[in-house]
């Protein structure tokens, strides 16, 4: 009897142990990163006027009917290097729930950095988050070299979005096709810095910490579909999910045949919110690509009614 219970003891054990063997050899699926839940939108910081801060036309064509603009906008074909200007869009901003601005940046001697300047001061006055979307780099030392200038250059600024004390770096994805991971890996290196990748490619995004996609205007319905699998996707890699909400895109006036995508009204900025349940953040594409037709700030054509609609739409999303 006594040997029985011996036996009995000695198999219940052998099953504690191994269980306790399978579990260590489970993968960890960490999830992703705590960040808090935010509004960013895609900021363009190139336009200029002879007449303004900035000296020369950038961006605006003089030459065209709409000066390469396919909406019009109500403060006219402003100056990105005007105080003024950058105050109101960032006030405008804020009032329509959006809590920062993504800035494209074109490398540390480009126009877009003298305007990135101007933007972080109104920012650091009106509370008020930036980080950058970059865009420039083609070798791998200047992508070393550009997102260590960014970041000593820019991120010291108290209205630089941070995580957990982290510079936030975004990168489009004409950079992410020109670079594999460990090119992106040797560039980080040292910098400390919270990065998001233009991809859903688990392998390129494997050295970032969270993805996105700038502008899925090919196929919305396919993003929409697609958009939960994704996201739990790269949740169980541990990253963070950013969902893009697009009001609309017409690009016509700069590229033929061009592509356009309607805005009905606001219905294809509603269904896109509504695909966002789950994200961390949400991405507006845009504040103001004017190119690309993809604008909420205020226009002619719209008024202000895509910036009341975003705020009635990311209150929603935050469970308002």
């Amino acid at each position: 009897m006594r040997r029985s219970i011996s036996r009995l003891a000695g198999l219940v054990l052998l099953l504690l142990v191994a269980a306790c063997r399978r579990e260590a050899a489970a993968p960890v699926r960490p999830g992703p990163p705590a960040v808090p839940q935010l509004v960013l939108a895609f900021y363009y910081p190139w336009y200029g006027r002879p007449d303004g801060p900035s000296g020369k036309w950038y961006h605006w064509n003089p030459a065209t009917p709409r000066h390469n603009s396919t909406d019009t906008p109500v403060l006219g074909w402003y100056d990105s290097n005007d105080t003024a200007t950058v105050r109101q869009h960032v006030r405008w901003a804020k009032a329509a729930g959006i809590d920062g601005f993504i800035s494209s940046w074109w490398g540390p001697t480009s126009f877009e950095d003298r305007s990135l300047r101007v933007l972080l001061r109104v920012a650091e006055q009106e509370g008020f988050r930036v980080t950058a979307l970059v865009e420039h780099p083609v070798t791998q030392d200047q992508l070393r070299d550009d997102l260590h200038t960014l970041i000593s250059g820019h991120a010291s600024s108290p209205a630089w979005l941070r995580v957990g004390g982290r510079p936030v770096v975004l990168f489009y994805d004409r950079v992410m096709q020109r670079f594999g991971p460990d090119d992106f890996r040797a560039a980080f290196e040292g910098t400390g810095a919270f990065t998001l990748a233009d991809t859903f490619d688990p392998v390129k995004a494997a050295p970032f910490d969270g993805v996105f996609a700038y502008g899925p205007v090919q196929d919305v319905p396919a993003y929409l579909r697609d958009e939960p699998a994704t996201r739990d996707a790269h949740h169980a890699a541990g990253r963070i999910f950013v969902a893009s909400v697009v009001p609309g895109y017409d690009d016509r006036v700069i590229r033929q045949p061009g592509r356009f995508l309607d805005r009905a009204g606001g219905a294809l900025y509603r269904s896109m919110w509504a695909g966002a349940a789950g994200a961390e953040w949400v991405t507006v594409t845009s504040w103001n690509e004017w190119h690309e037709g993809t604008e909420i700030e205020p226009s002619v054509e719209y008024a202000t009614s895509f910036l009341e609609l975003t705020r009635v739409l990311a209150g929603e999303w935050r469970g308002r």
